[in-house]
């Protein structure tokens, strides 16, 4: 097993630290043909059957080196909808997006998404054998005592609810919905 990631950090060190072999080619140091070179000599070299990827950029990467190394399953993780934006940004998502959808469709064995939500919205370009739901899970051990610790330092004591959310601050999350109910 040999995981290659583009860039440095936390997810490089759990996966060294879980025993997981991982091979970092950073992407701000190569363009995209020396990224989907330098895979596919790796993905080669370790006999590598399965490639995952999620982002635009990747998926495109992914379905290259598949290409140059025959044989690869590929498959890709959908972690969210696509963001709201305006101006150039909105045509520039909007073609990135359509393009992934395509490469989805045609050449990605198979699409993971984390909700039913985004499975019926990507059904419409990629067909529904090719998608599978697998949901977010968390650690509730941790959460438990992570949830008491918050209750204690901004509830008190007293029965009162304690509500919070995590994630990026961009208006597809619909932050606004969570703050009225709140």
């Amino acid at each position: 097993t040999c995981c290659i990631l583009l860039n440095n950090g936390t997810l490089e060190r759990k996966l060294r630290d879980a025993g997981i072999a991982v091979v970092v080619i950073r992407e701000r140091e190569n363009n995209v043909i020396g990224l989907i070179l330098k895979i596919s000599r790796l993905v080669k070299s370790n006999g590598c059957v399965l490639v995952h990827s999620h982002r635009y950029k990747e998926n495109f990467v992914a379905v290259c080196v598949s290409w140059l190394c025959r044989g690869t399953c590929l498959v890709k993780t959908v972690y969210g909808l696509r963001e709201i934006v305006s101006g150039w940004r909105k045509l520039k998502r909007t073609f990135l997006y359509s393009a992934d959808l395509q490469l989805s469709k045609c050449f990605i064995d198979k699409t993971i998404v984390v909700t039913k939500d985004i499975k019926n919205e990507i059904s419409v370009t990629v067909p529904t054998d090719k998608i599978e739901v697998i949901n977010n899970s968390i650690d509730s051990k941790a959460l438990q005592k992570s949830h008491e610790k918050l209750r204690l330092e901004f509830a008190g004591s007293g029965d009162v609810y304690l509500v919070g959310t995590f994630s990026r601050l961009v208006r597809v999350k619909g932050l606004d919905y969570f703050v009225k109910a709140a």
